[in-house]
């Protein structure tokens, strides 16, 4: 049963989370919408995203997702809190993102890049 009450846009772009601590790790960004996005990682990377969660809530940990594309000649970073973690496989790990905050102006870009596709 779908979740998300807005439209998801399959991707598959290169991405990279950053968390307030400032550690980095790389990311697939499987999916965007209006409301969120969906990566993917490696085992490794979950543990340092999500340290020993599997399900999170929406006042989960906050992190930056930089995408790695330009639109409107502008560099893509948006804030957003993790909602869940999934272990699909032994080293493969679906994370859910929502925006932190809807008026960011990187996230006004890209929503309205997402309407045109």
């Amino acid at each position: 049963m779908e979740r998300r009450s807005f439209h998801r846009v399959g991707v598959s772009l290169p991405g990279l989370a950053t968390l307030d601590s400032g550690s980095r790790v790389p990311v697939t960004i499987l999916d965007l919408s209006d409301g969120g996005a969906q990566i993917e990682c490696d085992a490794f990377s979950s543990a340092i995203l999500a340290p020993a969660m599997s399900c999170l809530d929406e006042s989960g940990r906050v992190l930056e997702l930089d995408l790695d594309c330009y639109l409107d000649d502008t560099p893509v970073r948006v804030r957003c809190r993790l909602v869940f973690v999934r272990r699909l496989s032994h080293d493969t790990y679906r994370i859910g993102l929502r925006y932190a905050d809807p008026l960011q102006p990187e996230l006004v870009v890209l929503k309205r890049y997402l309407h045109k596709l």
